[in-house]
């Protein structure tokens, strides 16, 4: 007959067999899934910070080209010039100001200083305020004659007025052409920013509301 303390040690190797081996790895497992969950968040906030600070050099780069555009008026025109542009300019900004001295100032500044950073801005801003043929002209005007104008936040007059464009052709029904105008933003100015500071080409799948 075996002692009492030699039945309590073989059941105590029983109690650590398969059974407590199974109920380890369980935990095991668990804790595995809990650090895998850990590092997919902490990915995930990784790109989204990657993104923003992507965002903001991007939005940086374009204010710096319309910084330097502007700066070249300054071999143009006189400061006195300048003010002149940007007084006259300034009025298409004053939500109370009368349409019609809107419409005279910004057409002002484009017929008296064409080479202007801000005629580029007028001229598209005229085709935004008008509709049919006459905003197709100011439309295409801004992406060719004044494509390297900017606006000071960064966003492109030329790029800008194709997205226009691209609007105003798909409204009508004319996908082609609207698709065609995408493809030139895509090309030519793969970084243009709207006023929103958002990537054109970010907002293109979109652009015909038949992507998922």
């Amino acid at each position: 007959m075996k002692a009492p303390h030699l039945a309590l040690l073989g059941f105590a190797l029983v109690a650590t067999g398969p059974a407590f081996a199974q109920v380890d790895e369980a935990e095991i497992e668990k804790r595995l899934e809990s650090i895998e969950a850990q590092v997919n968040r902490m990915e995930q906030n990784i790109n989204r910070l990657t993104a923003v600070f992507e965002k903001e050099e991007l939005v940086a780069r374009q204010r710096q080209k319309a910084r330097e555009r502007m700066r070249r008026d300054a071999k143009t025109y006189s400061a006195e010039q300048l003010e002149e542009i940007e007084r006259l300019y300034q009025t298409a900004n004053d939500r109370e100001a009368d349409p019609e001295l809107v419409q005279q100032n910004l057409a002002q500044i484009v017929r008296e200083f064409p080479a202007a950073n801000r005629a580029g801005c007028a001229v598209l801003y005229l085709g935004q305020r008008s509709e049919g043929d006459e905003r197709l002209e100011h439309l295409r005007r801004a992406s060719t004659a004044h494509a390297d104008c900017f606006y000071g936040n960064g966003v492109q007059v030329g790029p800008y007025a194709h997205w226009y464009l691209a609007l105003h052709y798909r409204d009508s029904g004319d996908r082609a052409k609207a698709e065609e105008q995408l493809q030139i933003i895509t090309e030519k100015y793969p970084e243009a920013l709207n006023h929103r500071g958002a990537a054109l080409s970010e907002l293109m799948p979109r652009f015909f509301g038949d992507s998922p």
